[in-house]
Parts: C-alpha cells; sequence; structure tokens
C-alpha cells in the first residue's frame, strides 16, 4: 500500500517541483494579454462599443462573440498591416496544430494527448484568441500530460503516427488553409464574407474526424520506422522562414506608410505574441523535464530571431519527430530515411 501511494506522489511532486514555476508563469503572461485583448483600455471600450452597435438579436446565444469577432476579422482582412500579422498567426498555428494532431496519432501518444482536447482547445481558441487561451491551457496540459506519462525504462517507445493518418491531418489543415485564404480573398463587404467568417472561425470541427480515427498498431521494432512526420515539419521550416520576412517587411512598409496601426490589428498582435508565449511555455515544460530532443535555448532563441517564430516551431517538433522515429527504429541504431 506504502509504494502504491509513493508511487502516486511521484507525479504530483514531479510537477509541483519543476514544472508549477513554469506553468504558473505562463497562465499569468496569458491572464496579462486577455486583459490587455480584452479588458484594459483601449481594448475594452472599443469592445463595448461593438456590444452596444450590434444588430444580432440578443437572443442569439452567440451574439457576443459575432458582434466583436465580426468587426474584428473584417478590420484584419482590409488592411496589409492587418494581413501580415494573420500570416503570423496563421503559420503559427498551423504548425502546433500539426505538432498536437501528429502526437495524438503515435501508438502510446503521452497522457492527454488527443485530437479531441486539440479540437476544444482551438475552438476556445478561435473564440477568445489562440495567444490568450494558449498560455493558460497549453503549458499545463503538457505538463500534467507528462507527470503522468510512466516512466521510458522498460516501456515501448512512442511509434510514428502512420502515413495515412499523417496525410489524414495535412489534408484537413490544407482545407483550413483554404478556409483562410477565402477570408481574405472574398471582399469583406459582401454578404457572402460573412459565411465565409463563419465557417473560418469554427475550422477546428474539422478535425472531428481524427477523433474516430482507427488506433495505431501497437509498437512493432522496424529497420525503418515511417518518416512522413519528420518530413511535415521540415518543409514547414523552410517555407515559413522566408514567409515570415516577406510579412514584416510588408507589415513594416505598410506602417511607415500610412503610420496606421487599427486597435483590431492591436488586438491581433499581442494573439501573436501570446502564441509565442505558449510555444516558449510548452519548450520550458520540456526542458525542465529534460525532454528537448537536443533542441537547446539557444537554437530557439537564434531561431526566433533569425527565422520568425512559425519556422522555429517546426524546426523543433521536426527534432521532435525524429527523436520519436529513432526511438522507434531502435534507439537510432538503424538508419533512418526520410520519406
Amino acid at each position: 500500500m506504502d509504494i502504491q501511494l509513493h508511487s502516486l506522489q511521484k507525479p504530483v511532486e514531479m510537477f509541483r517541483q519543476g514544472f508549477l514555476p513554469v506553468v504558473l508563469a505562463s497562465v499569468g503572461i496569458g491572464i496579462k494579454l486577455y486583459r490587455m485583448a480584452w479588458v484594459d483600455p483601449p481594448m475594452g471600450p472599443l469592445i463595448e462599443g461593438y456590444l452596444k452597435s450590434c444588430t444580432y438579436p440578443t437572443r442569439n446565444p452567440f451574439r457576443s462573440v459575432l458582434c466583436v469577432l465580426e468587426p474584428f476579422f473584417r478590420d484584419f482582412v482590409s488592411n496589409d498591416l492587418g494581413k501580415s500579422l494573420l500570416t503570423g498567426t496563421g503559420t503559427c498555428g498551423m504548425v502546433m496544430s500539426t505538432h498536437f494532431h501528429l502526437t495524438a496519432g503515435q501508438a502510446g501518444a503521452p497522457p492527454l494527448s488527443s485530437s479531441f482536447l486539440t479540437i476544444a482547445s482551438t475552438l476556445l481558441g478561435q473564440v477568445l484568441g489562440a495567444g490568450f487561451a494558449g498560455p493558460v491551457l497549453l503549458p499545463l496540459q503538457l505538463a500534467l500530460s507528462k507527470s503522468l506519462q510512466p516512466p521510458r525504462r522498460g516501456a515501448a517507445p512512442p511509434t510514428p503516427p502512420p502515413a495515412r493518418y499523417t496525410l489524414a491531418v495535412l489534408g484537413i489543415h490544407f482545407c483550413v488553409f483554404l478556409l483562410s485564404g477565402a477570408l481574405t480573398a472574398v471582399p469583406p463587404t459582401t454578404p457572402a464574407w460573412t459565411y465565409v467568417n463563419y465557417a473560418f472561425t469554427l475550422f477546428p470541427l474539422l478535425f472531428v474526424p481524427l477523433v474516430f480515427f482507427p488506433a495505431p498498431a501497437p509498437h512493432v521494432k522496424e529497420e525503418e520506422a515511417p518518416t512522413l512526420s519528420v518530413t511535415v515539419f521540415k518543409v514547414y521550416k523552410i517555407i515559413y522562414a522566408p514567409l515570415w520576412w516577406i510579412s514584416v517587411a510588408q507589415g513594416l512598409n505598410v506602417y511607415l506608410r500610412t503610420h496606421q496601426f487599427s486597435l483590431p490589428t492591436y488586438w491581433l498582435a499581442l494573439d501573436l505574441v501570446g502564441m509565442v508565449a505558449a510555444f516558449l511555455g510548452m519548450y520550458a515544460v520540456d526542458f525542465v523535464a529534460g525532454d528537448t530532443a537536443g533542441f537547446g535555448v539557444e537554437k530557439v532563441a537564434l531561431g526566433l530571431v533569425l527565422a520568425g517564430p512559425a519556422a522555429t516551431m517546426a524546426a523543433y517538433y521536426e527534432a521532435k519527430e525524429r527523436e520519436v522515429v529513432d526511438r522507434a527504429a531502435g534507439g537510432g541504431k538503424e538508419k533512418v530515411k526520410d520519406l
């Protein structure tokens, strides 16, 4: 009985001693950013004005959400600075979402790693802002998952997700990409844009089929493990680094010409800061757990400065996926080839 109690106390102690300061700091950052984006001036009075002038009927249960998000997104897609920031938040969201769903598809995936939880947290992020919900929820979820995870010694290593599952994840993300493109392609002054905005807000529901995807087979040691998940993040890394600097140049050019920075655009900038904070919080949890796949703090710092947030996230998750592949292939003894 004492042995059982001791084994139950170990994850709690690990969380309290190692993860708790990281989680508390991340939650504090998330709450601060949330207040700056939704409550404190100048955003608070702006949102109150949106709610007072809203034409949606009061009986609509989603009235408060629609009355705020609709004018926000209308502003984002109506100016080049907003579009630049949308590129930043969109690419970061794409990388993080891909990581969460691919992790959920692993055989022997960590506890609390499920597509259902990712869908729920993404929906919340669509309503509150991913950069405000993320720092509060994601490092906490990861810390709890690692606290509940059994020791690796004696346990079969996770198996990379099957190629068919990875292709399904990529296919759904491509649909999300098309929705985001429609959000900027359809003129925001037309009635059709409103429905496109509704569809984009609810895009996390596109991932529901992943919840019912057949569970991956138990781990079987092979000479070569599937590496498509590694390749996905490598491609993200290559594409998103130059795209980040193109977006930065476009945004700076617009601002220097117009000297205009609307309040909804300010909200979107805070959202981007929060998404980076959420990633750093999760990296800190991995760092405390000694589970960074050899991706040191200096690589994160240099990556953020030189390649931008989305490419840095992709490089880190590429290293994490490669570690999973190497372990599945027999501790890295067998040669693992990229697909």
